[in-house]
């Protein structure tokens, strides 16, 4: 019979801590705080000595984003506006500017001290935050104080929480996940204005940064705010309360989700099919990750990585004594509480959803729920899989005496669980047989079976020694059990964890030198740019760079004016007629309408400097098309009549370009072009100086999207694109200065020049 989870509550609150005074309580609450920080600093170990850091996208694409984001507001500047990527392009129209996180705020507090060490600590913060909440959320629901740390430490670690931390902004959004619950239930069970201003803050923090897990926490908190509705006795006022919360969440988030709106309709982002889905939907075998430690090759003896889609989504880990007590659990009579059944059904969900375009659920979904088809990702749901396996673990009654359910019953929960977990396993098999790694496999079995075995002695022990240990002792060393695991498998070293001191551009992120490693050859790069008018605050010339670190969005850190970068959204104009690419990883490739350097798009941009990474030319088979397209770049520009090598030492091989135009020039009806100054250069404000003896269009070679607005000598005038992407307005005397304003919010924009 299923109990509403406030009556178990006040039923175990009648038997048991009735019995307790608020001391106890406190002093019970204090010490699962401080086992939780505890097991965090062990799990995050790596980070907080700045040994390692976080990879791939947390390196590539959202640090150097936080990194402008902070230095421009420290400089006095909105960062609305990001000129160091693709020419330019919006920030609070990016679904992941990173503008208001914890992140930011980190970063504009510390100032000069804020680097990628702090990046990676404020990530993982934000697990601990909501590791803290998802405990005291749960400890309503559970009878004893050792779930809710065991689900607090999967929380931390487990699945996506450690192989998914590159994706930050989805890691802020996870993280807030707990918080959000805890904030509903405390406004659905007394509702009050200031509760509800608290969801609405919690869900205001979520939706500030609207990624796919925020889009999809609608659907992942809906039962558990059904649940909370039906138990409060003032389900009227609770309903009101929760419906002024969302309304206030969305009238904060106002400015920005408009902003987000009108940047999406231009971008790229329009044109995702169902078929952009299929290399983020899990197979139905990454099923048995669950509880397999390091398989895929993410640790042990392997023959490299072998995962079936991608390294960081295909791991969902959450250790082998989490998994005991998941089982054990179900084998237990008694009445049922709602929340592990709402987790139970709502983790299958969850992973039936992460499997994509492998189930027709997806597609039904992409097609029929408004707003899938902007995301791409279904393996973000294993997110809400790991919260909900958590919030299971928290609340589950294993810990406490209960009678065994009679015999069939305990066959049927067998046979389910064999099924579950074997299916998995023989459909792995096929896969590791398919592609040559059973070898590998057996290693992972080997592994799982001295993981088990390991548990199984200490849980002989245990109860060999039941008299003279007590309960809370051995439920604190099976939390520790579960550290240990979840540590030496993929946390604290591995591809999820490299050395910092391997890594030159993570070196040049980090504000202390690094034993052992070698930066100085990129720190020369980057030296010559600031020298040669290519960085800072008011920069004249651009630069692209193929292959190494500077390929990607590293300028952007530096304030290096680049023609590339990295950021999944772009604009389409800029994309039809430059190519908005991640040249760290990617191969270059000119468009139809600009094919080469030569190009007159090239030349608006003040294209000045082409940098080749010296490791993708004298390596270059090993870099495949990447390799083998940046000598037929540089043979290009060898043969051309306007383009020269200089003799630079660095990490880059660089070519001055003689072909590009000023930074801005005033084009007259006949075509011609002349010179204009650029007296002032800031993120959301260009002012330009032209002097000539007629009218003109005054056109900058920075990009134009929605929001940019001009005035000529105070005056509002209209701004139009220019070739479609440039930014432009028309002088009518020949002598003016022309001002261009980026205003983000559609319906905080006005015409006036002040």
């Amino acid at each position: 019979m299923l109990v509403s989870d406030t009556e178990i509550a006040r039923r175990r609150a009648a038997a048991h801590i009735g019995r307790a005074s608020a001391g106890e309580l406190t002093e019970r609450s204090w010490a699962g705080v401080f086992v939780i920080v505890v097991a965090w600093a062990l799990l995050n170990f790596q980070f907080l000595r700045g040994h390692a850091y976080i990879p791939w996208d947390s390196l590539d694409e959202f640090f150097p984003q936080v990194k402008f984001v902070v230095s421009s507001i420290r400089a006095g500047q909105a960062p609305w506006w990001n000129p160091f990527i693709y020419g330019g392009q919006p920030v609070l129209g990016d679904p992941q500017g990173m503008i208001f996180t914890l992140h930011t705020l980190v970063g504009v507090l510390t100032g000069p001290l804020f680097d990628l060490r702090l990046f990676d600590i404020t990530t993982v913060a934000m697990e601990l935050l909501g590791a803290l909440a998802l405990a005291r959320y749960a400890r309503q629901y559970s009878g004893n104080p050792f779930t809710p740390i065991l689900g607090a430490v999967v929380f931390l670690a487990g699945g996506v929480a450690t192989s998914r931390l590159e994706h930050v902004p989805q890691i802020v959004a996870y993280g807030l996940l707990p918080i959000q619950l805890l904030a509903l239930r405390a406004t659905c069970h007394k509702p009050t204005a200031l509760r509800s201003t608290a969801l609405a803050c919690a869900l205001a923090a979520g939706l500030l940064n609207p990624n796919q897990v925020v889009f999809l926490s609608a659907l992942g908190l809906a039962p558990f705010a059904v649940l909370h509705l039906y138990e409060t006795p003032r389900r009227g006022w609770a309903i009101l309360a929760s419906a002024y919360a969302g309304a206030l969440a969305l009238l904060i988030d106002a400015p920005a989700l408009s902003a987000i709106g009108e940047f999406v309709k231009v971008s790229n982002r329009a044109a995702l099919g169902l078929d952009a889905s299929a290399g983020s939907s899990l197979p139905l075998f990454d099923a048995a990750s669950v509880y397999l430690p390091g398989l895929f090759g993410v640790h042990g003896r392997q023959s490299g990585l072998w995962a079936p889609t991608d390294i960081s989504q295909d791991y969902l880990y959450i250790g082998i004594v989490p998994m005991v007590v998941a089982i054990v659990a179900t084998f237990q009579r008694r009445r049922a509480p709602a929340i592990p059944l709402i987790c139970i059904g709502s983790a299958v969900w969850w992973f039936v959803f992460s499997m994509g375009v492998n189930t027709p659920v997806y597609g039904f979904l992409f097609h029929h729920l408004p707003g899938l088809s902007a995301f791409r990702r279904p393996a973000d749901g294993a997110y809400f899989l790991n919260l909900c396996v958590a919030l299971w673990l928290a609340t589950s009654p294993t810990f406490q005496r209960a009678r065994v359910p009679r015999a069939g019953t305990c066959v049927v929960i067998a046979a389910l669980w064999l099924l579950a977990l074997g299916t998995p396993f023989v459909l792995l098999m096929r896969h590791a047989s398919a592609i040559g790694h059973v070898g590998d496999l057996l290693v992972v079995c080997r592994s799982f079976g001295n993981r088990f075995a390991a548990l199984l002695l200490v849980l002989v022990v245990l109860y060999a020694c039941r008299r003279f240990v007590a309960p809370k002792w051995a439920g604190l060393l099976l939390i520790v059990l579960t550290v240990v695991d979840l540590v030496t498998v993929g946390r604290i070293s591995g591809v999820y964890v490299p050395v910092l001191r391997d890594n030159a551009q993570a070196i040049a992120y980090v504000n202390r030198n690094v034993s052992g490693a070698q930066a100085l050859p990129l720190d020369q790069t980057i030296d010559f740019l600031a020298t040669h008018g290519a960085t800072g605050f008011n920069p004249s010339v651009r630069m692209e760079a193929l292959g190494g670190s500077l390929g990607a969005s590293m300028p952007m850190a530096f304030r290096v004016l680049s023609t590339q970068g990295y950021s999944p959204i772009t604009l389409r104009s800029y994309n039809d007629l430059i190519g908005a690419q991640n040249l760290q990883s990617a191969p270059k490739q000119f468009t139809s309408v600009s094919p080469s350097y030569d190009s007159p798009a090239y030349q608006r941009l003040s294209l000045r400097y082409v940098l080749i990474d010296r490791e993708t030319l004298t390596r270059s088979a090993n870099f495949g098309e990447i390799g083998a397209t940046a000598k037929r770049v540089r043979a290009g520009l060898s043969d051309s009549g306007w383009a020269r090598p200089l003799e630079v030492p660095g990490a880059y091989e660089i070519w001055e370009l003689q072909n590009a135009r000023p930074r801005a020039t005033a084009v007259a009806p006949d075509g011609t072009e002349s010179a204009c100054d650029v007296i002032s250069y800031e993120n959301t404000k260009v002012s330009v100086r032209c002097q000539a003896a007629q009218a003109r269009r005054v056109v900058l070679g920075d990009v134009y999207a929605p929001g940019w607005m001009s005035c000529v000598d105070g005056k509002p005038v209209d701004t139009q694109p220019f070739d479609g992407v440039f930014r432009s307005a028309v002088v009518q005397n020949g002598n003016a200065i022309v001002t261009f304003r980026y205003r983000p919010v559609p319906f905080l924009r006005s015409t006036s020049c002040d």
